[in-house]
């Protein structure tokens, strides 16, 4: 008597094969997203405690924010200064390192430019995250001491962009509108639209989350109008008083 034969075909599993192929083909889109998306809350989550150091700093220094750069040919830049570093949680570390890598994990996780340099003592802050300078380029000194703006000085902190996103170590109205990829580094002070074709940033009064690409370009015409780019022209000297 002959035994049944309970193995597959080559037939059956071809067939089983191409299920499985078509399964993965629907489900893996899905699944990048998901993984995206939770990259971006860390993202978010980082640059939230970025402005929470930012206002520890402001408690410490009178209601100064932490300084965009301290002394000759921008030697410190925020990242790198001692009290910012330690507000955010991270050792003293002496020259000639300066403290200017960051942990990893601090930062935006989507940064592919970022990403790109890895070393044993970390990353560039420079090269995720970008502190706003819009309308600062006309007062700030090239040399000295600069302590940043005071709290005061802030116009509308809920609605005046703090950090976000970029290619650079400061971010600014002008270079909002030239972003390609992580990759295509045409000027200074570039965002990053790295996330749904869009960025992550924090205010000044602390509250972080997304803006899609258009909102945060100013409409033609409008570049040099702080009335009609409150999300970048957040200088003011004592609008808060």
């Amino acid at each position: 008597m002959k035994r049944a034969n309970v193995g597959f075909t080559l037939i059956e599993l071809l067939v089983v094969i191409a299920i499985l192929a078509l399964l993965v083909s629907i489900l893996l889109p899905s699944l990048q997203q998901a993984r995206n998306l939770a990259r971006s809350v860390v993202c978010v989550s980082n640059l939230r405690n970025l402005q929470v150091a930012n206002q520890y700093y402001a408690a410490d220094w009178d209601g100064a924010y932490a300084p965009d750069f301290i002394g000759v040919a921008m030697a410190r830049k925020w990242y790198s200064t001692l009290d910012f570093r330690k507000y955010m949680g991270l050792e003293y570390v002496s020259p000639p390192a300066g403290g200017t890598r960051w942990p990893a994990e601090k930062l935006c996780p989507m940064s592919e430019y970022g990403m790109g340099d890895v070393t044993v003592d970390g990353v560039k802050p420079g090269k995720f995250y970008g502190y706003n300078i819009t309308g600062l380029t006309s007062i700030m000194p090239q040399s000295g001491t600069y302590r940043g703006v005071k709290q005061s000085d802030i116009r509308l902190p809920a609605e005046n962009l703090a950090w976000a996103d970029g290619l650079d170590w400061q971010v600014w109205i002008n270079s909002a509108d030239l972003y390609i990829d992580d990759f295509h580094i045409v000027t200074t002070g570039m965002v990053s639209y790295r996330h749904r074709e869009g960025l992550n940033l924090v205010y000044f009064d602390g509250h972080a989350g997304y803006l899609p690409q258009a909102a945060v370009i100013p409409a033609p015409g409008t570049m040099t109008n702080p009335a009609l780019n409150p999300l970048w022209y957040f200088y003011q000297p004592g609008a808060g008083m």
